[in-house]
């Protein structure tokens, strides 16, 4: 009895750990991927006694469509500046554009 007690308490420990690594992953399906290189610095925007910064680029997806999209950066160093010229992969819902 107490084998099959370890054998189900490990398996339970080793798929909730499974689970909680592919959390990131949950929430990039169904989604478009898009590329973008970041140019400029964004404009900032001042939420909950914080400087964000939002950029708005033209952004590809891998058969080149072009699309103007919006995001926010929450890198906290440098001010939630972007790297200048550095490439981006976002993952697009296509339900975005109604959300403020």
């Amino acid at each position: 009895m107490k084998k099959f007690l370890a054998i189900i308490t490990l398996c339970l420990l080793l798929s909730s750990f499974t689970i909680g690594c592919e959390r990131a992953s949950l929430n990039r399906i169904s989604k478009d991927v898009y590329y973008v290189q970041i140019k400029g610095e964004g404009t900032i925007e001042k939420v909950d006694d914080r400087n964000l910064r939002n950029y708005t680029l033209p952004a590809f997806n891998e058969d080149g469509v072009k699309k103007q999209i919006t995001f926010r950066s929450t890198k906290k160093e440098n001010n939630h500046k972007l790297n200048e010229d550095a490439f981006l992969r976002l993952y697009v819902d296509q339900d975005d554009n109604s959300k403020k």
